[in-house]
């Protein structure tokens, strides 16, 4: 415990060290008042097929599909200039499904057969963040962003493969993030901007059923330093 401790005290001493020599380095222009108030929406969406992977060609006769798609309203406000305190909920779907293949690994000699798999993870989430703003230039309004993000999620995973339908797990997770960004105004009002998640911190407490049936828990802790593909998300937003 006190290493995780000791990590997440060495995170937001990086961040801060990152920030100071940011404005030491660069010339800050105020991109968001304070006072002002956000109101938008982060998404993210991505669809892969196994014919569109080259990783995944190395694989013959793999007939896969995955999808993902999230979506989280958000709101925001300027406790300072460039400051901004916030709240978002997240709702996020995944799916990968296999159809009859019959497939090898670089050797004809050595096959496998997978029909009907198929699995799922729904998530759901509630967080708070707190977001620093980064001015680059004053005309177009272009700045860098850092969210330090604290949230609960819900998570289910469904597991499928031919007619069993009633395995799953169940995972909560208390998490703490950094996720930095770019933003964009288009106008004085409308922003919009990039960001992934490169590092967190979270606690997980997985259920496992089978048949309907818990067989298993677990409790553990977690710390990633990597930028996720899942992580990186589009966002729209109005400033009143």
């Amino acid at each position: 415990m006190k290493r995780y401790l000791a990590i997440i005290l060495g995170l937001c001493l990086a961040v801060q060290t990152l920030s100071g020599q940011t404005k030491a380095k660069f010339k800050e222009y105020n991109i968001v008042p304070k006072g002002e108030k956000l109101l938008g929406v982060q998404f993210a969406y991505y669809n892969l097929f196994s014919t569109d992977s080259e990783l995944l060609l190395l694989v013959n006769g793999l007939n896969a599909k995955a999808s993902f798609y999230a979506l989280s309203p958000t709101v925001g406000y300027a406790y300072a200039d460039d400051k901004m305190i916030g709240a978002r909920l997240s709702f996020s779907q995944s799916s990968v499904n296999v159809d009859d293949s019959i497939f090898s690994l670089l050797n004809d000699g050595l096959e496998f057969k997978l029909s009907d798999l198929s699995a799922s993870v729904k998530a759901r989430s509630a967080s708070m963040f707190h977001r620093t703003y980064i001015g680059l230039e004053d005309l177009g309004r272009v700045a860098l962003f850092y969210d330090l993000e604290f949230g609960l999620s819900s998570t289910r995973f469904d597991f499928n493969l031919k007619s069993s339908a009633n395995d799953w797990s169940e995972n909560q997770k208390l998490r703490f993030s950094f996720n930095p960004g770019l933003v964009l105004f288009a106008t004085s009002n409308i922003s919009s901007h990039v960001s992934v998640s490169v590092a967190d911190l979270s606690w997980n407490c997985t259920q496992y059923f089978k048949d309907g049936n818990q067989t298993g828990k677990k409790n553990n802790f977690k710390a990633r330093a990597r930028m996720d593909l899942l992580g990186i998300h589009f966002g729209l937003a109005v400033h009143l």
